[in-house]
């Protein structure tokens, strides 16, 4: 398989992604004002080692460490979307780095520490990875004008958040659910995109885990 090399939105927004989310959010989970810290993005090949999550290969998938506030990818994973999951495009690439910046953002604004009442861990996992969502769709909408991000974009996100939901990945039974449908994922992160107001992507303050 081809390296895919990391393209102009890898390199240039990893980092604007939430700010709008972090500054928003904060209140609401209870947290001081601060000023946001940027995360890093670390582009690897074929392994790495983290700051405190432990080593990782390719095959996991780009993600985030809370514990080094850094993102992870390995390039080759935008070969494995374009080639294996139908879904190609720079747009498509930016909102899976905007996903795990949507990560950074919880992780500071405590988000990921809510653990709800009766829920399982993978449902808890859903409501976090459907956050992550939309505030990847708060980032789309704030950088819309600046990024001329057009319906084509917007469409090649969209099929990416299809094509990486659980159901679409071959789970069958929903209480094996860590990410959520392709239809929940569809569905947070537009409306992200489409609100441009973080106090829609409160995913924990849906009481019903079925109404997400």
């Amino acid at each position: 398989m081809r390296a895919a090399t990391p393209s102009k939105w890898t390199k240039a927004h990893a980092s604007p992604s939430s700010v709008v989310g972090w500054r928003s959010s904060r209140k609401a989970y209870g947290r001081a004002p601060g000023a946001y810290q940027e995360p890093t993005l670390v582009v690897f090949s074929g392994s790495v080692s983290t700051g405190g999550c432990g080593s990782a290969t390719s095959e996991v998938g780009p993600f985030y460490c809370p514990a080094d506030r850094k993102l992870y990818i390995d390039p080759v994973f935008y070969d494995v979307m374009e080639q294996r999951l139908k879904a190609p495009g720079d747009f498509a690439q930016a909102y899976v780095i905007a996903h795990e910046v949507g990560h950074h953002v919880q992780n500071l604004i405590g988000a990921t520490s809510i653990k709800p009442a009766g829920e399982s861990k993978n449902q808890v996992s859903v409501r976090v990875e459907l956050q992550a969502d939309c505030l990847a769709g708060i980032w789309g909408h704030s950088a819309r004008a600046s990024l001329k991000i057009d319906d084509a974009d917007l469409k090649e996100a969209v099929t990416a958040a299809h094509a990486i939901g659980d159901d679409a990945l071959g789970h069958s039974n929903a209480s094996d659910y860590t990410h959520g449908s392709s239809a929940q994922r569809i569905r947070w992160f537009r409306r992200g995109f489409d609100s441009g107001d973080p106090r829609q992507c409160d995913t924990f303050g849906v009481s019903k885990y079925t109404d997400l």
